[in-house]
């Protein structure tokens, strides 16, 4: 049975695009985001997680981008939407669907326009006796992949660098190989019209970044009973999680890369006089801009979270007779989060890079506050009509929630005891503690109320026909755009069937069409905003910083889905292609004096997806199956309204002397899109770049403003985005032993190398180079400085062996049933084939932006999706995995 929503269907009643995954297929081994469990296993749907930061989730697009004010999926756990994946074991997750086209997402209306993915988590329905117990650990070994190619200090020297007599290597001082350890333990059994489930879950996963990581404890129960001759079924569960987490600092790799290869780690080494007590012991370069000790940033300063969430949910159904039942579900999820940084006064980064300022020690407290509660009721009815069968399901929902935010920031601060202390509230003397603070507290209350329903009509199981309709009304919106219809319709016509085709195991076509929405995860982005500033006189004076905007709507998404499953003999297969509309996104708009949120923008999307799975042997002692996964897609701007011949057309543009990639936002233009001047060589007299006069009149126009222009030289250098991606699994059982490999690609996206760009050209500021230099086969003799040019877009196709694991049960005795032992090792990251120079081949999918000197770097939340492609200086490195797993059962 495929879960839809609100239901199940068999296979053969599917109509749309619809895929799940098992537990048996999820990816292996050492699992810190349980988004990583089917990374490459959906077709058009991406999961990346760069460089694998372990405290970071994975960025999720299902069939690219599909909105801008909501960019992530709606997770559905056990009926739950809205639930949080990061609060869940990878081992209570039964099995994950998800729902990709717009006829199978609209049921869940305006929150489903980017995919949908429903959990379903382990129960105890499947338990044979009234107890079993298993248990699941695993040790593994993380170790960092080489980083950024960089010169060594000899090297340094011999090509003109500022000697600071020491030789360091900066990578080895703030990278470790990371000592992960899991551990889960399962009770579950089932008596009469009973069954239970209880779990626990720990995970300790080190980062191969020094001070990076996280301890998770997830525990779990669940409940199923029947009453009334099974009339009655009520199921019950909780869930509990603890996590805490070392955030560590990404800026320690960036700074590994740029940091003099001669300078000394402590003061000690200096070859001058040094304070040797200011930086406590360590030596800085001080006055030269955005430079800092890696190790000393490491070792001096803290960044840690932690997080609780607590989750409950009952789901009662009656039913009156076979074909009506009634469900009724309650459910509440609460979550309480913080972050704290703490940045001492010897600590130059943050903490003391003033030093003739007497303000020194610096911290940062976040804490966050969401909960919901979701009452949900609906009915079932099911009719067979002779050789047809009629299903109908329909229903409301309500959810209400309340999300709370209070930032805390201490200049002049030297308490190292707030980075034990829960909540903000709990320690009040801080703000007398410190020599200037700054606060900010923001709220609001989220309510959501729905009316659905879906009908289905089978007939003589040939032709399956799906209409669903949800009408939706969410208070973020607009007072006067709160409510919308969301509707669907979706067919299928098994021509194997049809036709009566004895050799086609299945010949089924299908087409969808549906309507979905997005809203904010803001809420009161609709409303007016006013803040109070306090006079010298100690009065308030109001300043409207956001007007009002009683007509925001939801971001629409329109979709057109048409497809094939096959099953010929041992080669079973799906081809989906599809075209969609997103548009009426959420955001400022750039013409307002004061900010306003509008409706703006559309894109135009097509792709394709295509997945094969072909059995060789399927014999008890030797099985042999493989399976291949292709995506391809291409996003258009459309709609892209501009009132000044400027404003509005860069997702990313000028940015200072060295430049931004040009990305712009312009109809017709492919998202992802990145243009610059094309680079010939390097100009023997003074060392800057030459770039082509591409058509030829005599002049170099590489003004950004000039690129929709008939005279500018500047082109597309590539585009941020994958023409292709490709996932291609193995799986072989030989007397028991079982091989699983899958290898993951994606081809054809390019990215703009920043690290190259601002380090690789020899610049000739007397005495010497100050900072290190990239060292890579690109780099251009001569070249001396360089702004941004196509010099610096690489293609970064790559092809990588992501899972190889080896594994057997041996059963625990001649008659011990299901008594068994299981071990496996896995491999993970094992190789990486790709031409690309920097740290991870892997598409960017947003920007982040750029830091320097020390400031601070946007949450990955806030990231721009316009701008894909630009590969900043903070980065985490890339690492691969050995992981020993040992599992019992009785």
């Amino acid at each position: 049975m495929i879960p839809v929503g609100y239901g199940h269907y068999r296979k053969e009643e599917v109509t749309s695009a619809i895929t799940t995954v098992s537990a048996e297929e999820f990816n292996r081994g050492l699992i810190s985001d349980p988004a990583l469990l089917i990374q490459g296993k959906v077709g058009g749907m991406q999961v990346y997680n760069r460089g694998g930061d372990p405290n970071l989730p994975s960025l999720i697009r299902i069939r690219g981008l599909s909105g801008y004010a909501q960019r992530n999926p709606l997770v559905v756990i056990d009926g739950i939407a809205g639930a949080s994946l990061q609060n869940l074991g990878p081992n209570d997750i039964a099995s994950i669907t998800v729902l990709k086209d717009g006829s199978s997402q609209a049921i869940y209306g305006m929150r489903a326009s980017n995919g949908v993915i429903l959990i379903r988590t382990e129960d105890g329905n499947d338990a044979e006796k009234p107890l079993a117990v298993a248990y699941k650990g695993q040790v593994a070994m993380s170790t960092a992949y080489p980083g950024i190619p960089v010169m060594s200090a000899d090297e340094f020297r011999a090509a003109g660098g500022v000697g600071l007599g020491a030789s360091t290597n900066w990578l080895d001082e703030v990278k470790r190989d990371g000592i992960s350890n899991t551990h889960s333990l399962t009770l579950k059994g089932k008596q009469g019209h009973t069954s239970y489930r209880l779990s626990g879950n720990y995970r300790s996963v080190e980062g191969v970044l020094r001070k990076s990581g996280f301890e998770q404890l997830n525990a779990r129960a669940h409940l199923a009973s029947e009453f009334f001759n099974e009339a009655l079924a009520v199921q019950v569960s909780a869930s509990y999680t603890d996590r805490s987490s070392q955030l560590g600092f990404n800026e320690a790799f960036r700074y590994a890369v740029s940091e003099n290869p001669t300078a000394p780690i402590f003061a000690k080494d200096a070859p001058f006089i040094f304070d040797e007590e200011q930086f406590a012991g360590f030596f800085e370069t001080k006055g030269l801009f955005d430079s800092f000790n890696p190790k000393a940033l490491v070792d001096l300063n803290d960044r840690n979270s932690q997080l609780q969430a607590l989750t409950t949910a009952a789901l009662l159904e009656y039913k009156f007779r076979p074909a009506l039942s009634f469900n009724f579900r309650y459910a509440y999820q609460g979550q309480f989060s913080n972050e704290r940084a703490y940045y001492p006064p010897e600590s130059y980064f943050r903490g003391n890079f003033y030093p003739l300022s007497e303000v020194k020690g610096m911290a940062n407290l976040n804490d966050f506050e969401d909960d919901f509660s979701l009452y949900e009721g609906f009915i079932h009815y099911k009719k067979t009509l002779g050789e047809s069968k009629l299903g109908i399901t329909m229903g409301s929902s309500y959810q209400n929630g309340n999300h709370a935010d209070h930032y805390l920031h201490l200049q002049g601060f030297s308490n190292q005891g707030l980075m034990d202390v829960k909540r903000i509230d709990d320690y009040q003397n801080w703000a007398e503690e410190a020599a200037r603070t700054d606060t900010v507290n923001n709220g609001w209350a989220d309510k959501l109320s729905a009316f659905f329903g879906r009908a289905n009509l089978s007939l003589k199981d040939q032709l399956f026909l799906n209409a669903s309709l949800r009408y939706e009304g969410s208070s973020k919106l607009g007072e006067n755009n709160r409510w919308g219809f969301f509707p669907a319709l979706g067919a299928a016509l098994d021509l194997g069937k049809l036709w009566n085709i004895a050799s086609a195991g299945r010949l089924k076509l299908r087409a969808g069409y549906g309507l979905t929405g997005g809203i904010p995860a803001q809420g009161g982005l609709s409303r007016e905003r006013i803040i109070l500033f306090e006079q010298d006189d100690g009065s308030f004076l109001p300043d409207t910083v956001r007007f009002a905007n009683p007509e925001l709507k939801w971001e629409e998404k329109r979709e057109i889905n048409w497809g094939v499953d096959f099953k010929f003999g041992n080669l079973e297969g799906y081809l989906d292609w599809y075209s969609r509309k997103v548009k009426d996104w959420i955001d400022v708009d750039p013409y307002s004096f004061r900010d306003q949120f509008v409706n703006k923008y559309s894109l135009k999307s097509n792709g394709i997806e295509l997945g094969l799975e072909l059995t060789f042997f399927d014999g008890q002692k030797l099985e042999y199956s493989t399976g291949v996964l292709f995506s391809a897609y291409q996003t258009k701007y459309e709609d892209v309204a501009t009132n000044s011949p400027f404003t509005g057309r860069f997702a990313l543009g000028p940015g200072g002397v060295i430049q931004n990639p040009i990305m712009p936002v312009q109809e017709g233009e492919k998202l992802g899109n990145i243009l610059a001047p094309v680079f010939l060589n390097a100009d023997a007299t003074n060392g800057g770049p030459v770039f082509e006069d591409v058509n030829q009149d005599g002049m170099i126009v590489s003004d950004v403003y000039s690129i929709f222009e008939p005279e500018s030289d500047i082109r597309l250098a590539g585009n941020g985005l994958p023409d292709i991606e490709l996932g291609w699994s193995h799986h072989v059982q030989l007397h028991g032993w079982h091989l699983h490999a899958f290898f993951r690609g994606a081809f054809g996206h390019s990215l703009a190398n920043r690290q190259r760009q601002l380090l690789e050209p020899r610049q000739a500021y007397p005495p010497g180079y100050f900072f290190n230099l990239v060292n890579t086969e690109l780099a251009v003799e001569g070249l001396r400085f360089s702004p941004f040019s196509s010099l610096y877009v690489e293609k970064a196709s790559f092809f990588k062996l992501d899972n190889l694991s080896i594994s057997k049960a041996f059963p625990l005795g001649p008659k011990a049933g299901k008594k068994r032992l299981n071990v496996s090792v896995t491999g993970q990251n094992l190789f990486v084939i790709t031409q690309y120079t920097g740290a991870d081949p892997e598409p960017v999918l947003e920007d982040i932006g750029s830091t320097t000197n020390g400031s601070e770097q946007l949450d990955i939340s806030e990231g721009n999706p316009l701008a894909p492609g630009i590969d900043r200086r903070n980065h985490y490195l890339p690492s691969r995995a050995f992981v020993l797993g040992i599992g019992l059962e009785f």
